[in-house]
């Protein structure tokens, strides 16, 4: 393969990709810091791969801020990394669903609903 080519496939992606697109609306998790626990030792801020823990400056050090939950994951990366577990991971209670496009129920085939597979999940749903 020549050196200077610049059709490279493949490799790794710079963390902090996500500042470019909110990707809070999908998480399943979220991080909840309890400042009370925290130690400022900033591993949840290091660790971070998308750059949502902030970083504030108070006098002359830097102590961690709040996440900025629109671009959190959810990866529970932060909550893995901390020493004195101060930061866990809860299940997000609501979802919003508003980016999803809506359907009527005329979208839903009817012959598909009738199949064995429906039936099957239809069983499981009234158990």
């Amino acid at each position: 393969m020549n050196k200077k080519s610049n059709n490279l496939l493949g490799g790794a992606l710079q963390g902090g990709t996500s500042i470019e697109n909110k990707t809070g609306s999908w998480r399943t998790e979220r991080p909840v810091w309890d400042k009370k626990k925290c130690i400022q030792c900033m591993k949840c801020y290091i660790f971070c791969p998308e750059n949502c823990i902030l970083a504030i400056k108070k006098n002359k050090s830097i102590q961690r801020g709040e996440t900025d939950l629109d671009f959190c994951k959810g990866c529970g990366i932060c909550a893995e990394v901390c020493p004195t577990k101060a930061i866990t991971m809860q299940k997000e209670n609501d979802f919003d669903i508003s980016f999803l496009p809506q359907t009527s129920k005329k979208a839903i085939n009817p012959k598909l609903s009738k199949s064995k597979k429906f039936n099957k999940i239809n069983k499981l749903k009234k158990k």
